[in-house]
């Protein structure tokens, strides 16, 4: 082998060497996007603090104003959470499911599983699984109470649970 092979030779196994050990490289230092644990306790907080403190006629959308617009809505200066119990307790599941769903939409990221209880009965569920086989369930309850016609009305459970 002449000087000029040997030096080709040479620069074909330098970059060779340099491909594999950037490969390499790039795929130990890359990561999975798995969602921490406390990420699933922000979620959960940050949806029922959403749900605490947000009256119906801050949420714009325009299916909540059709709704306001039919009467369908109790009182729009109610807090959501408060609405929902409300629509419930008169029967209708289908405006309350939808007021969740709605709100869910928009707060709630895509890699996280969620269900609104209302009394042991489901009113919306993201998923048929269960969260029995979930890394980390976050599940939060908290009594209801509402206002009808002038007299109390409650306490009424509502649990939000959120796992990955």
């Amino acid at each position: 082998m002449n000087k000029r092979g040997a030096f080709l030779y040479l620069l074909d196994v330098f970059i060779a060497v340099t491909l594999i050990l950037f490969s390499v490289t790039l795929i130990f230092s890359s990561y999975l996007n798995i969602p921490e644990k406390t990420s699933a306790f922000y979620v959960a907080n940050s949806y029922l603090t959403y749900y605490l403190e947000t009256p119906v006629y801050e949420l714009n959308n325009p299916s909540v104003s059709t709704m306001i617009a039919k009467n369908q809505i109790h009182n729009i200066d109610n807090r959501l959470i408060n609405e929902v119990a409300y629509q419930l307790a008169l029967g209708n599941a289908s405006i309350a499911r939808d007021l969740v769903r709605l709100t869910y939409d928009n707060i709630v990221s895509e890699q996280f599983e969620f269900i609104y209880r209302f009394n042991d009965t489901v009113v919306f569920n993201t998923t048929p699984l269960d969260y029995q086989y979930a890394k980390v369930v976050v599940n939060r309850g908290f009594m209801t109470f509402f206002v009808d016609h002038g007299s109390v009305v409650g306490p009424v459970l509502t649990e939000v649970v959120v796992w990955v």
